[in-house]
């Protein structure tokens, strides 16, 4: 992967200023910061949820993982009781997968 070029890397600073406490730069692959710096539905998502990136980062995905997204969907919506909670977990379950997706071959989806 090549590295960002100049002036991404002065955009790459505000999106570490952005990033939550726990999440050290250095501990973050190439790629992360890719996609980070490139992606702000990603960078939002990890905002909001940065353990998902430490799950991403130690289980990366598998080539056949779709084929559980079906019974992890079911897992989540099982305790739905209302309209307003199924919006919610469909928005975590996509950004879930959309960010382990963009993430690439150093991410998982913690399923």
């Amino acid at each position: 992967m090549k590295p960002l070029s100049s002036p991404l890397q002065q955009y790459w600073q505000t999106v570490v200023e952005r990033l939550p406490e726990p999440l050290a730069e250095e501990s973050l692959s190439a790629q992360a910061k890719s996609v980070l710096t490139f992606s702000d539905f990603v960078q939002d998502s990890v905002i909001a949820h940065p353990e998902w990136l430490t799950e991403l980062q130690s289980q990366p995905p598998q080539a056949d993982e779709w084929q559980h997204y079906a019974a992890w969907l079911q897992e989540a919506l099982s305790n739905v009781s209302d309209e307003a909670g199924l919006m919610r977990e469909l928005r975590l379950f996509r950004r879930r997968i959309y960010g382990a997706h963009r993430l690439g071959a150093n991410a998982g989806t913690g399923y």
